[in-house]
């Protein structure tokens, strides 16, 4: 089986990287993500299509100094995926240059979770609509009542 590339994990995934920090919103659950720096770059690059192997490659060849960069890629991947931001298709990946690195001294990519605005996030009425649209409730869902 060839590489796996990376793909959005669901339509209801949303992200923006502003001043090098990447915003991933999930929308399914009201969570949002943030990370920093390396971090963003690989969120972005696996938003592009590139597979785990190019990625961790490009990573390791621009910070040779920082053993334990491949380790610590891979596990940021990992946390991507195990949260449902990414998932992994049998597409191949894609076959440009991933080497938008380095950015600096290695600093470890993390991945900060915040349910703060939960509540907030939730309050879409998308969230309580069936296909048919506003204003028809999901059965499923109980009407909103103000306290």
């Amino acid at each position: 089986m060839g590489n796996m590339s990376f793909a959005l994990g669901a339509l209801a995934i949303v992200s923006e990287v502003i001043d090098g920090e990447a915003i991933i919103i999930d929308m399914r659950s009201g969570n949002y993500f943030s990370t920093e720096a390396l971090g963003a770059k690989l969120w972005l690059a696996a938003l592009a299509g590139h597979d785990r192997q190019t990625l961790l490659a490009s990573v390791i060849a621009a910070y040779p100094d920082a053993a334990e960069v491949g380790t610590d890629a891979d596990t940021f991947l990992n946390l991507l995926v195990s949260n449902g931001l990414l998932v992994e298709t049998a597409s191949g990946g894609s076959g440009a240059d991933a080497s938008v690195w380095p950015i600096g001294a290695y600093v470890r990519p993390e991945l900060h979770q915040h349910s703060d605005m939960q509540d907030l996030i939730m309050l879409d009425p998308i969230h309580d609509v069936d296909t048919m649209g506003w204003p028809t409730r999901r059965e499923d869902t109980a009407p909103f009542h103000a306290s």
